[in-house]
């Protein structure tokens, strides 16, 4: 794999980094999934807050009956959230809730699960969006080795923790860099 993909193929600096850390550093699936964690909590973090404050006032809407888990009263809240003009960040939200809603019920960990599936979802488009550009810059080749690690790290992620990202871009040692493998394409 190329050593300088994070130079020469257009991503946001967020993900530059993701790919990065795969090329140049050679890290493995294990340690990219914190990474991609992270960064898929501070992309969604900044781009808008609102998603979760939608689900949690669905929720909290629904569990108004000490009786009733609330389920049929979340359904039709979403179904009505969705029926108004809403950012892309939001109908997806709504739309990861209901499916969980369908496959899980209501739980006590229901918002937990949704905000895991929408980190998957989130995560999995922007792997696709680096292995395409990849692909368009560098070829099949180097999109397919991209693919394979990101595949295996995005297995390895879990969205219900916080991860704080500058903590795990630490320097490494010059044991650490020596004892580095370098694999060699002929």
């Amino acid at each position: 794999m190329r050593d300088d993909l994070h130079k020469t193929v257009p991503l946001s600096t967020s993900w530059r980094k993701v790919l990065r850390c795969l090329s140049r550093e050679r890290w493995s699936a294990e340690q990219l999934a914190p990474l991609i964690v992270g960064t898929v909590q501070g992309e969604l973090a900044r781009q808008e807050d609102a998603g979760a404050r939608v689900v949690v006032r669905a929720i909290n809407g629904g569990r108004v009956d000490l009786f009733d888990d609330g389920a049929e009263a979340v359904r039709l809240r979403l179904l009505q959230i969705q029926d108004g003009f809403l950012t892309p960040h939001v109908r997806a939200t709504c739309e990861m809730a209901l499916g969980v809603l369908a496959t899980d019920g209501m739980s006590q960990n229901f918002e937990k699960q949704v905000m895991r599936a929408v980190g998957v979802e989130y995560a999995k488009a922007q792997v696709e969006l680096i292995v395409s550009s990849v692909m368009m810059t560098h070829g099949p080749k180097e999109a397919g080795q991209v693919q394979r690690v990101l595949s295996v790290a995005l297995g390895q992620c879990d969205f219900s923790r916080h991860v704080d990202v500058k903590r795990l871009s630490k320097k490494k040692s010059t044991d650490e860099m020596l004892s580095t493998e370098l694999s060699i394409n002929v």
